[in-house]
């Protein structure tokens, strides 16, 4: 049998060793900001660091025309299926209002002054 393995061929979601290092098999669900537009930008993704490198470098098309984007909420969870829901949850709020309750009612990035709420909410209703 594999370690990390059931014998029904289902994986186990903990943590699978890989010479010294441990890798986590953790979700992320972000929310990035356009420096540029303010707009937001909701995802998910196994490797943050990567994802957000991608939409910087214009590697991800939908995002390309926003750059440069900064990381302003980010959750964990454990598994695709929860990542999605929570992914889904996030869209489905229609009103930035409501977005960015979710966020300070929910700080998960440390240090999040990226989110300039302020001057956000200033900035799209005076546009």
């Amino acid at each position: 049998m594999v370690p990390g393995s059931s014998p029904g061929g289902t994986t186990t979601s903990k943590p699978q060793e890989i010479g010294a290092f441990l890798i986590n098999m953790n979700y992320f669900v972000y929310i990035l900001q356009s420096k540029v537009t303010a707009n937001f930008y909701i995802g998910q993704t196994q490797n943050l660091v990567k994802r957000l490198d991608e939409h910087n470098s214009g590697k991800s098309k939908y995002t390309s025309r926003d750059a440069p984007w900064n990381l302003v909420w980010y959750g964990i969870v454990n598994s695709r299926k929860e990542s999605y829901g929570l992914e889904q949850k996030l869209k489905g709020f229609k009103s930035r209002k409501r977005l960015i309750h979710y966020m300070n009612e929910n700080p998960q990035v440390h240090g999040s002054e990226n989110l300039q709420i302020f001057n956000l909410l200033d900035f799209r209703e005076s546009s």
